[in-house]
């Protein structure tokens, strides 16, 4: 058998994964409940540095308002590319906190809510098949 299918060995991967899928909601949710919408335009792309946890892809530099009429250029967190995300000049959507605009993020679900839901997916299907492989091994034979 596989060591990784143990049942301790798959719960304990799923409550890494989940851990991972919360370190990446909350900063999403927060700028999501706190934040405000708007339209911005992506003006360039900045190519991912090499020391970069994601392998390639490039950030989308975008440009918006706010309120006040002060232009913001941010560079996103999020890495694009292989046939996803936005082109160059496309306009998108932006939320971004009012305290700090520059604290900004590409409102589309791949870009913020993508990594959040496939590390918390995967992190309860494996700490749910972990625990109940891990409490029918222990249930005595009738």
């Amino acid at each position: 058998m596989l060591r990784f299918l143990r049942p301790l060995s798959l719960t304990s991967h799923g409550a890494i994964a989940l851990i991972i899928g919360l370190a990446f909601l909350f900063p999403s949710l927060s700028l999501v409940l706190g934040g405000v919408e708007t339209e911005g335009v992506v003006v360039d792309f900045k190519a991912a540095s090499a020391g970069s946890w994601s392998s390639g892809g490039n950030q989308p530099v975008v440009k918006f308002y706010d309120p006040d009429g002060t232009p913001i250029t941010f560079t996103s967190s999020a890495h694009v590319g292989w046939g996803f995300g936005p082109s160059r000049g496309e306009q998108v959507a932006i939320i971004y906190d009012p305290d700090d605009p520059t604290k900004a993020a590409i409102g589309s679900f791949m870009l913020l809510w993508f990594l959040p839901t496939v590390f918390l997916a995967a992190g309860l299907i494996c700490v749910f098949l972990g625990l109940t492989r891990y409490f029918h091994r222990r249930t005595p034979a009738e």
